[in-house]
């Protein structure tokens, strides 16, 4: 039981008073709740009822003496105590939508309808780097209470691409998405599509659509912008390189492994995923000149 050994040791502990029997001359039953930091909370998500499983067995064992007062449950919560705003987002995280895919960067696409195929074409060369972009015409179930989806891709993206064409101040929500995700501090990424950014991502310089190139040919440039701002940096590094290990095919695993090399923030877990990648995925090892890259920016960042 070493993990629930460790995650007793990091928790604050407050016992409940839940119920009581009259039978039996009276029992009293309390739930034993044990707080731990959102962070660990969120990565043990998943695996939490069988934590609390295993030591409400342990508990009733060492408490079987005290007939008369019952331990009746065990509940491992997230301590909100001083927890910043980001950590909040976080804990709110642990359970992502369905439309996101699995270990991929987040980001929310706001566009205007008048360019939803060269959206979904954008989208389409996004996922080859690992970035799960949310384009609404696209993501939402047409069973599905549309405002309430945005709602949630907005609150749980990691990051916001403005495609700014002529038409999108004229839009309802465009406006409201950046809005949005501004206020929760997150980098809005402006693609100047036709008319300049306006209002608050003014300021912030747009990246141009050269004349005779398109959207999907801008894919590796915006991977590139979010892997160098800083609150982006360390999830879309692990996204690369999780694209990399995974790449269907030799152009994926090529086109990849070279964005890579611009990459500053390697670590050994990184290391571990590309080198079982060189042993386990052909499409990694025998695309020509992959395994050497990547061996060569291992070895540059001494992992």
């Amino acid at each position: 039981m070493a993990a629930e050994s460790q995650l007793l040791r990091m928790a604050s502990l407050t016992i409940q008073h839940t119920d009581h029997d009259n039978w039996g001359g009276g029992v009293d039953y309390y739930t034993v709740n044990l707080h731990i930091p959102i962070e660990v909370f969120v990565h043990i998500e998943p695996e939490i009822e069988a934590h609390e499983k295993r030591l409400l067995e342990v508990t009733k064992s060492i408490w079987r003496e005290f007939e008369a007062d019952v331990i009746s449950s065990v509940r491992v919560l997230p301590d909100r105590t001083g927890a910043s705003q980001d950590q909040l987002v976080q804990l709110s995280l642990a359970q992502i939508p369905a439309f996101w895919a699995a270990n991929h960067f987040r980001l929310f696409v706001s566009h205007c309808s008048s360019r939803k195929v060269e959206v979904g074409q954008l989208k389409l060369e996004l996922s080859t780097f690992g970035v799960s972009g949310f384009v609404a015409h696209d993501d939402i179930e047409p069973s599905l209470l549309w405002q309430a989806e945005i709602e949630r891709a907005l609150r749980t993206c990691e990051a916001l691409l403005a495609i700014v064409t002529d038409d999108f101040s004229e839009s309802l929500w465009c406006d409201q998405e950046v809005g949005y995700v501004l206020g929760r501090g997150l980098p809005v990424l402006p693609l100047q599509y036709g008319k300049a950014p306006h209002g608050f991502i003014a300021k912030v310089q747009a990246l141009p659509l050269p004349k005779g190139h398109t959207l999907a040919s801008r894919a590796q440039h915006i991977v590139d912008l979010l892997l160098k701002a800083p609150q982006t940096a360390a999830s879309m590094t692990t996204a690369l390189v999780r694209a990399t290990a995974e790449a269907s095919s030799f152009a994926q695993a090529k086109a990849t492994a070279a964005l890579l090399e611009s990459v500053p923030g390697l670590n050994r877990a990184h290391a571990g995923l590309l080198r079982d990648a060189l042993k386990a995925n052909s499409q990694v090892s025998d695309a020509f000149g992959v395994p050497d890259r990547i061996l060569r920016i291992l070895k540059s960042h001494g992992i």
